[in-house]
């Protein structure tokens, strides 16, 4: 074929389709974890929905669109609702498929939801001046407030790692410890002013140039006090501003260098855990076990203190973890896992037993309505730890037919799986067991209880997949290459953000017919 833009596009609308086809037979008949989330680059707002489930042990995500909110009143809540169906009814995804819908907290979705639209533009982030004090305020005071977005009748959930950020927002709000952070803000903006020739130094010694930090971007305040503290012996010298707007007043003496060397300290535990819950595709087990993490270190730090300064501020810490712990361990998705994870299950008490044997119930009820054929796993003739013989022999295939017969009938009824969940015993293991790992072993010794486990670990406490998808935005719209259409965008973006299904999806493209032939296709 001709290389030109008529026949690109229309190669790239068949290798988006056929990608759709591959997606719409790898969800048929699953259950579902829905992530939604937005990014805007160069004034054009990407509104992303993907997908995730459990197979052979691993979590997988599958972008399901990229789509792009125009006009007036695209951004409201029953518009993102509208979106998200029409997405799904492109994979014949029906709402029954659907366990959970979670969304982030960050700038973007909060954009798009309406809720902070006083203070957000397209810059936040990439301008890292545009945060004033009052500013910061205003956003601390609103990033809690969910978006009452409502699909069908599926409420959109805050994704649990967001919990970490708002722990150290916790310590961060409290009047005592703005005003040191209020003097690290002014500072920050000082040296990063070209006229005051801090670049300089800092190109010269090699160090970081200390960024704004922000509410919205997780761990930033920690960064910016690091950054500070590592070019404290270029900065001894600085002088405190006074007398000047308010935003640019800040007073440098040891009590600021004393706040600044503890905050490190004691917040290494939760940076870390805010790093990880950033990085890392989590499934809720392995959530809480940096949750736990997070707690006993920081305790160990604030017992092993010499300074009261730790003390005081390990303590805020501690106490926003122990509020924070109680709203998490209200979420019944999160207690059907640690309910279901050898680690954690005798952790919980009784009444967060009860509430996780119901919630999962519920669930099994689901799958048992999805999976109507009553085959949940492959048999064990099936099994990957299977020797074959590959001399193809029909009298065995008959006997194997007829084995497997046996063994699809042996799927228990309702009232024996409830049974199950109610009396379900769990070895002890240790924290670094791969629990998704453990429940893949009792595929086929225990069915239900495996398809429970798949369901519930699939569902997302963190955003990693879907954020990750958004940087591929900064790759197709640039500067030079921001005149493409809603449709070549969101095609180009489901085929980058698809690529396992690339190869199959590109096998039987006419590449090599001629033009007249091409064209006939379409």
């Amino acid at each position: 074929i001709t290389l030109n833009a008529s026949n690109c596009k229309k190669t790239l609308q068949t290798v988006a389709n056929n990608i759709k086809v591959h997606i719409t037979t790898e969800v048929a008949n699953k259950l579902l974890s829905l992530k939604i989330d937005s990014a805007t680059r160069l004034a054009r707002n990407i509104f992303g929905i993907s997908a995730q489930y459990i197979s052979s042990a691993q979590i997988k995500s599958l972008i399901l669109g990229m789509v792009e909110l125009k006009g007036v009143g695209s951004s409201t809540a029953k518009n993102l609702a509208a979106e998200v169906l029409k997405v799904l009814n492109k994979y014949n995804i029906n709402l029954s498929q659907i366990v959970s819908i979670t969304s982030d907290n960050g700038a973007n979705m909060l954009k798009t939801t309406n809720i902070l639209s006083f203070v957000f533009d397209e810059n936040l982030g990439e301008d890292d001046e545009y945060c004033s004090n009052d500013e910061y305020l205003k956003i601390i005071e609103n990033i809690e407030k969910v978006p009452n977005v409502l699909i069908g009748n599926i409420q959109v959930c805050r994704c649990a790692a967001h919990t970490a950020q708002l722990v150290a927002l916790d310590v961060t709000k409290s009047s005592d410890m703005l005003k040191y952070l209020f003097n690290c803000r002014n500072m920050t903006k000082f040296i990063r002013k070209t006229s005051n020739g801090f670049r300089e130094i800092f190109e010269l010694k090699q160090l970081k140039m200390p960024q704004l930090d922000c509410p919205t971007r997780w761990g930033s305040t920690y960064t910016m006090l690091k950054d500070l503290l590592v070019a404290k012996d270029e900065l001894t010298e600085i002088e405190s501003t006074e007398n000047k707007i308010e935003e640019h007043n800040f007073e440098v003496d040891a009590s600021l260098w004393d706040f600044i060397e503890n905050y490190c300290l004691v917040f290494s535990p939760l940076q870390k855990t805010i790093k990880k819950y950033q990085d890392e595709q989590l499934h809720y087990g392995n959530f809480y076990a940096q949750w736990l993490k997070l707690k006993i270190c920081t305790e160990k730090i604030v017992n092993d203190a010499t300074h009261d300064m730790t003390r005081t501020i390990g303590e805020k810490i501690l106490s926003s973890i122990e509020k924070r712990s109680k709203i998490l361990l209200n979420n019944k998705f999160l207690i059907s896992c640690l309910f279901l994870d050898p680690r954690f299950k005798h952790t919980l008490t009784p009444q967060q037993k009860n509430d996780a044997v119901n919630h999962l119930k519920s669930i099994w009820d689901r799958i048992n309505d999805i999976n109507s054929t009553g085959q949940l796993c492959s048999t064990p003739n099936s099994g990957s730890h299977q020797s074959v013989n590959h001399f193809f022999d029909e009298e065995d295939e008959l006997v194997n037919a007829y084995l497997e017969q046996g063994i699809q009938t042996e799927v228990s009824s309702t009232f024996d799986v409830y049974s199950k969940i109610d009396n379900l015993q769990l070895p002890s293991q240790r924290i670094d067991a791969d629990v998704l790992t453990f429940w893949k072993g009792k595929q086929c010794t225990d069915q239900e209880l495996y398809a429970l486990s798949n369901v519930c670990f699939a569902v997302p406490p963190t955003q990693v997949t879907i954020e990750r998808a958004f940087s591929t935005l900064r790759l197709v719209l640039t500067d030079y290459r921001n005149r493409l259409s809603q449709e070549v965008l969101e095609n180009i973006l489901l085929v980058k953000l698809n690529p396992s299904f690339l190869d199959s999806a590109i096998d039987n493209l006419p590449l090599f017919q001629d033009d007249e032939d091409f064209e006939s296709l379409f």
